[in-house]
């Protein structure tokens, strides 16, 4: 079955199409689809240039827009429409006709570069149109099927785990057809969220877990992303990240994430016990916040200090857990440098601050302030590095916050266009994915201002990202040069 094509019983489309127009634009930051006859809110907003220009109809939800579907391909625009699920180990069956009988194209699983080799039975594969390559997602959800929109016969998205809605790839409609809600299955998602399969063999079991934030916030581990949950968080002694799955409706099972390894974290062997980190390891904090490993101010985390851990596909270490954090806080902002004159003691002996000082100055020395969305830190003596203003940083302070001990200047990533976003979480640029946090800073360069992830997706079609350590931790946008 054709779910773009479906009927409800009186004859009427589930989804009704636009008359025929051409795409002008997609903008999944502020939410618009836009034609040459109409500018549409979008029911699950996704950044694509792939059918720009195209000749076709708007696929609609009531008012809203699902995605367009292009008259000269007949595929939609937002979004993966098709998987392969693999068969087996290693094999590529299937492949040919999700890339186009395209080669030479990049393969990567839940973020990180992968090769044939790293596949494996059940994992579920989907074709970056925007990137030239291969995604591949290993996720897992044993789940109570809650419901379904808009039948069970023909479902566009589904609920699971607590009235979360998950859309439904197009290629896995009559897949899902064959479920049916108020049962248990085991859902495979796609790297960018999608249900591509319901097994009603369990045994394999689901493999989520997701991550609790200090506010409550739940989020499921899909890939290489971050999907929010509508259930309660759970119990606070489970800690912050746990196994998630449901059997009964509207019913979500917690359960503690054990330690797969045991041993101390050796952050220079890139090992955790005798164990190799995977290339996309995660770390989180005792509050559920992402840690970069990488950021961290000593060589060895002690195994007493390690909650958990988990074992991926290929035996590596690729999640791990923290009871507190122990890292040196990172900051990520806009350096600001300046010279200034080095206040000293007056001729009376007052110290400067205090309430009799007489301005006394001698000599000059070096400043640093950095400007970040929370607030500017300094400026304090620049010891450390030259670095002009307008340069993004991280930087360390000491315990006492009265000098830099650590000062880098970040990796730009420029001109990254919209199209290269998976959801908000994720984006994928030259040939590589960078996780992206749910919090992170954006800039406004042309006014000046700190604004949010969607306010920036919205001003401009395309983003300067800077990354430290495998991660986006800016974001900004202009529209000069």
């Amino acid at each position: 079955m054709n779910v773009l094509r479906a009927e409800t019983a009186s004859g009427a489309p589930f989804f009704p199409l636009s008359e025929e127009t051409t795409l002008t634009s997609i903008d999944g930051g502020a939410g618009k689809m836009v034609t040459a006859a109409k500018t549409y809110e979008m029911e699950r907003p996704q950044s694509s240039s792939s059918l720009v220009g195209a000749r076709g109809q708007v696929v609609l939800k009531g008012e809203k827009a699902l995605t367009f579907l292009s008259r000269e391909t007949g595929r939609g625009s937002v979004g993966s429409t098709g998987a392969v699920i693999v068969a087996a180990d290693r094999s590529t069956q299937g492949f040919a006709a999700l890339t186009g009988d395209q080669s030479g194209y990049a393969i990567y699983k839940d973020g990180a570069p992968a090769s044939v080799g790293d596949l494996r039975a059940g994992d579920v594969a989907v074709w970056s149109a925007e990137t030239g390559s291969v995604l591949v997602c290993d996720t897992r959800v044993t789940a109570y099927y809650e419901d379904c929109w808009p039948s069970p016969s023909a479902p566009a998205s589904i609920e699971i785990l607590g009235g979360t809605e998950l859309p439904v790839i197009a290629s896995a409609v009559d897949d899902l057809a064959r479920a049916k809600p108020g049962k248990v299955y085991t859902f495979l998602l796609t790297a960018d969220g999608q249900v591509a399969a319901a097994l009603e063999d369990t045994a394999r079991g689901g493999d989520a877990v997701a991550v609790v934030s200090e506010s409550g916030g739940v989020r499921l581990l899909c890939g290489g992303i971050e999907i929010p949950l509508s259930c309660a968080a759970p119990a606070a002694s489970l800690g912050p990240v746990v196994r998630v799955s449901s059997n009964a409706s509207g019913t979500v099972v917690y359960s503690r994430l054990t330690n797969d390894v045991s041993g101390a974290l050796d952050l220079r062997a890139r090992k955790l016990g005798a164990v190799e980190l995977s290339g996309n390891v995660r770390a989180y904090d005792g509050t559920g916040a992402s840690v970069s490993l990488d950021t961290l101010d000593r060589d060895q985390i002690p195994a007493s200090e390690i909650t958990s851990s988990r074992i991926d596909w290929a035996g590596r270490v690729d999640l791990v857990v923290l009871n507190g954090d122990p890292s040196a806080i990172v900051h990520f902002g806009r350096a600001i440098s300046r010279t200034e004159r080095v206040a000293v003691t007056d001729r009376d002996g007052n110290e400067p601050g205090e309430k009799d000082w007489d301005p006394t100055y001698r000599g000059s020395q070096p400043t640093l302030a950095v400007e970040c969305a929370d607030g500017t830190i300094g400026p304090l003596p620049n010891l450390i590095g030259d670095v002009p203003t307008g340069t993004w940083v991280a930087v360390k302070l000491d315990r006492t916050g009265a000098r830099y001990t650590d000062l880098r200047s970040l990796q730009k990533l420029s001109g990254v266009s919209s199209a290269s976003w998976i959801g908000k979480t994720a984006v994928s640029f030259g040939g590589r994915t960078y996780a992206v946090s749910e919090d992170v800073p954006c800039y406004n360069r042309d006014n000046g201002r700190w604004i949010s992830l969607d306010q920036a997706r919205s001003y401009a079609e395309s983003a300067d990202l800077y990354v430290y350590e495998g991660a986006v931790r800016i974001v900004e946008v202009h529209t000069g040069g």
